[in-house]
This record gives structure tokens, C-alpha cells and sequence, in this order.
């Protein structure tokens, strides 16, 4: 055994677990990275790993939860860009939008759903929660979800809750008609 480590059928057992070895000359190990040189390449990836999930969050917005009404089934409409309206709140790094048991949202917020992350709960008057995985296509029976699209004109995200076979017999998707009361 040398002060540094010990060499085992070519396997190098350091002294200090955190430290990386190399063969010298003298036949035993010596390390390669002290303490200090790896806390600064932990820092350094933390830092840029940091600085890749910013970079996403400002190219394609800050993800958004969309919390439905526990057990509702049916159409979603979410009018957007409605200066009558509230900005979608925000919740640590959410921008939420709640979704009322009539099924129409408004805000002036742009266009929530629109490339970024977008994820689908029930809420339940207990407070529990359930997430609900989507789909873009039709062809994917486990979604609970469907996003079906974007009308340009009326600024309007038209969202199916339920199953396939629901969404198949619910008809067209409604539209945003104002309330007396904006949501």
C-alpha cells in the first residue's frame, strides 16, 4: 500500500474517495484532482446548466399548469391576448392557468399554450391533484387530454378533456363567448 492509495489487480483504491488516480513512474497511484478542482467543475456545470434552462424559459416561455376542475370532461376554450381580461398568474416557475367549471378562460396573456412545456391537472375540492397526460394527435388512446388547436382569428386554444371516445361523440369545440364576469 503507498500513502496514496492501493493498487489491487490494476485497480487503483484511493486514500481519499474523491480523488482520481494515475499510474507514475514509482508504480503507485498519485491523484489527479484534489477537492477544490472538482467542487469548481460541480460549480461550473451547475452554472451552465442553469443558464441552458434560462435560455429555454425566455426562447419558448415559461411552462404552464392548466388546472381543470376535478372529473370535468368536455370542451376548453382559452381566449388569449383580451385586454379585458387578467394576465395568467404565476406560481413558482408556472404560469397558471385555472380553468372553471363552465370550461371558457380569458386572458391577456399571449397565447399560453404555444411552445413550451404544458402540463394537465384535476383539482379536487380536497386539494388533491391528478395529472392528466395529452396528445396533439388523435391516435393516441392513454391521452386524458387533447389539444386540438389554435384559431388565429378569434385567439382561441380549443382543449378536449376525456377520453378518445368522449372527445369522438362531443361534437365541435365551443367557442369564447364574453361573460358578464371575466375569469
Amino acid at each position: 500500500m503507498t500513502r496514496t492509495g492501493l493498487l489491487m489487480e490494476g485497480i487503483c483504491l484511493p486514500a481519499r474517495p474523491y480523488a482520481c488516480c494515475k499510474l507514475n513512474s514509482a508504480l503507485s497511484f498519485a491523484p489527479t484532482m484534489n477537492a477544490t478542482r472538482l467542487k469548481t467543475i460541480a460549480w461550473k456545470s451547475c452554472l451552465v446548466l442553469f443558464f441552458c434552462l434560462l435560455l429555454v424559459i425566455l426562447l419558448l416561455g415559461r411552462p404552464v399548469l392548466v388546472e381543470i376542475p376535478g372529473d370535468y370532461k368536455r370542451w376548453i376554450v382559452i381566449r388569449d391576448k383580451d385586454a379585458h381580461c387578467r394576465p395568467l398568474a404565476t406560481r413558482g416557475l408556472f404560469r397558471v392557468v385555472s380553468v372553471p367549471s363552465s370550461g371558457k378562460v380569458c386572458t391577456s396573456s399571449r397565447e399560453p399554450l404555444n411552445l413550451t412545456y404544458v402540463r394537465f391537472e384535476y383539482v379536487y375540492p380536497d386539494g388533491r391533484r391528478k395529472y392528466l397526460p395529452w396528445s396533439g394527435s388523435g391516435g393516441d388512446t392513454w391521452a386524458k387530454v387533447w389539444l386540438s388547436g389554435y384559431d388565429i382569428v378569434l385567439h382561441e386554444e380549443h382543449v378536449f378533456v376525456g377520453d378518445v371516445h368522449e372527445m369522438n361523440s362531443s361534437g365541435p369545440p365551443m367557442h369564447y363567448d364574453t361573460p358578464s364576469d371575466k375569469n
